[in-house]
Parts: C-alpha cells; structure tokens; sequence
C-alpha cells in the first residue's frame, strides 16, 4: 500500500510560484524573465543589486548582499489586490523579474555599478521601469539614475528620500559610497539639482555643511519635521511639481531609516515619517508619472522592514496603473 504521508527527504515546501533560485522566488511569484528576450512587454522590471562592502558609521555588519533575495523571500506572503481602491494593479500592467545583477567581486563598487547599469540598460530599452532592490543606494540608486541620465533629453527630477543628506564628497577616502552617492547624482549632466527633492532628513547624524550643500546646489529640502506640520498630501503635491518642471524622466529613491525608528526597527533614527506618509507618496508619485524606482539596505533579519518596502512597491504599482486607467493609455 502506497503511503500518503511525507518521507523524510520529501522538499519541506513545493513552490508554486517561479523560482528566481532554487531557494528564492520571484518577487511576488512575478513571472521570471530570465533573459533580454523576456523583458518584451512589461511595464515594469525588478532587477536586484546584490552589493557588499564596508559598512557606513556605526552600522552592523549585516549581509547586504542579501537584500535583494531576502525581500523576495518574503514578498511570497503578498498577493497584489488592494481592497481600499478596488484595484489590482497586476490587472493593468506586465510585470516581470529579472533577477540580479552579476556583481562577481565582492566590495567593488565600480564593477557592481557597471553590472547593475546592464541590466537597467535592458530593461529602459524596452520601454520598461526598472525597480531596483539593492545592497547600498550607491549600487542600486546611482547607477539607475545614471541610466536615466543617458536616456534624457531635457533632464531628470530625482526625489530621495533618507534620514541622512548622503551628500559628502567623500566618506573614509571613497567617493563612491552610500554616504557620497547624491553628490555624484549632481555630478550628472541632465541632473539640475533644483529638479531635486530630499524628504525626511534628521538628526545628529547629520551636519551643517550638508544642509548648507543642498540648499546652494538648489534642492528642495523637506526635513521630517516640516512633513509632519504640513502633512505628506501637500507635501506630495510640491514634491511632484518641483521634480517634473522640465524634465522627462522621473526617479525616486527610499532609503527606508527615513522612517521612524519605531517601524523600522534595526535603523538608528527616531521621529521619522510614518509608513503612511511613505505609502501616500509612492502612490502620488506613482500616479503622476516614474521612470525608475530603487529602494537600499534593508537589514538582513528584519522582516517588518521587507514587508513595508513590498508595501512600497505595491502602492507604487497602484499610482501607475490608476495613471494608465485614468488616460486610457
């Protein structure tokens, strides 16, 4: 008589969703795009940034390279329907996985950026968004705004979003790290930095040469303190107008400790913005028009984190795909 119960070397769990690695699913059971071919059709593309190097100043060393596969992981949870706008956005838009980067030496940075810009470069050339879950803004931001950078014409309106100003010209002799990679975005030629918006800084881990910075280079500077008196919506609405005044390509950046510690645990800021506000912007945003999105580090255990940044994502998602029903196009 043949048993029904499971043998000791059954899998302990059969996917049923595509599988990215053997032990990774897509994000969200996506459809896996596994090469160029596959991009043709989607509207939007993840594609992972696995990157390890030095961790900034008074940071764990936790394993970014994770990041990528660890929100995947825990994505799995998530269908795509959101019952408060009767709408699910995978109704209205292709979306497709395509993987990680092949960042092959670890803490090169420069390799990792070239690696990473393939992959955007495939997924702009056909006509897709990327959505990049990275290691470090510095692998996953900078070379997506790059990208964008080389596919604009009248310039790119750039919205980031982070506790601290990431604006240094160099930190610990590197200027290509997370706590400089802004001050390269404004290196770029399309980058007018008065297209530009920073929400949420705060804190002592900042300083005064950093606000100073933003202001002389012209951005518009919103510290958490000024989102909370105003309120995200008017917020929102200044945010989108600054960035998209003559310019044709639109990214936005999160670095999630711009939120309070308080739901964000295993970052270092308190009084930060509230899940919320940071939802409420992805969906403005996401209705008024994008062109690349990127999230950073997450720390490698905190799965509250990974579940606000699929949040983030889904309500991204939903911004475009009520644009799309709202124009018909």
């Amino acid at each position: 008589m043949d048993s029904k119960r499971r043998q000791s070397m059954d899998p302990l769990v059969k996917w049923l969703v595509p599988m990215l690695y053997p032990d990774t699913p897509t994000l969200l059971g996506l459809p896996l795009a596994s090469s160029k071919e596959d991009l043709k059709g989607a509207d939007l593309a993840i594609v992972g940034a696995p990157y390890q190097g030095a961790p900034g100043v008074t940071r764990e060393y936790s394993n970014n390279l994770l990041t990528p596969v660890n929100i995947r992981k825990d994505s799995v949870k998530y269908g795509s329907y959101l019952p408060e706008f009767d709408l699910d956005p995978l109704d209205e838009l292709k979306v497709v996985d395509y993987g990680d980067a092949s960042v092959a030496v670890r803490g090169d940075i420069h390799h990792t950026i070239e690696a990473v810009s393939s992959k955007i470069k495939d997924v702009l050339e056909v006509g897709a968004i990327p959505i990049v879950i990275g290691g470090t803004e510095v692998g996953s931001s900078l070379p997506l705004v790059q990208e964008l950078n080389a596919k604009s014409k009248s310039g790119v309106g750039c919205i980031t979003l982070d506790a601290h100003g990431d604006n240094m010209e160099s930190h610990g002799g590197e200027k290509f790290c997370g706590a400089s990679w802004i001050n390269r975005m404004s290196e770029l030629p399309k980058v007018n930095m008065s297209n530009h918006v920073h929400l949420g800084m705060r804190g002592p881990r900042n300083f005064k040469e950093q606000v100073h910075w933003y202001r002389e280079k012209g951005t518009t500077l919103f510290t958490s303190r000024e989102i909370k008196k105003r309120g995200m919506e008017d917020i929102a609405r200044e945010t989108i107008s600054t960035v998209m005044n003559n310019t044709d390509k639109v990214f936005m950046s999160i670095d999630y400790d711009v939120l309070d510690i308080g739901c964000a645990p295993g970052l270092d800021e308190p009084m930060g913005i509230s899940v919320e506000d940071l939802l409420t912007l992805c969906l403005e945003v996401g209705k008024n028009g994008i062109d690349g999105f990127s999230i950073g580090w997450i720390p490698t255990s905190n799965k509250p984190l990974h579940w606000i940044a699929i949040w983030t994502f889904i309500y991204l998602m939903a911004g475009i795909a009520m644009r799309i029903k709202d124009s018909g196009n």
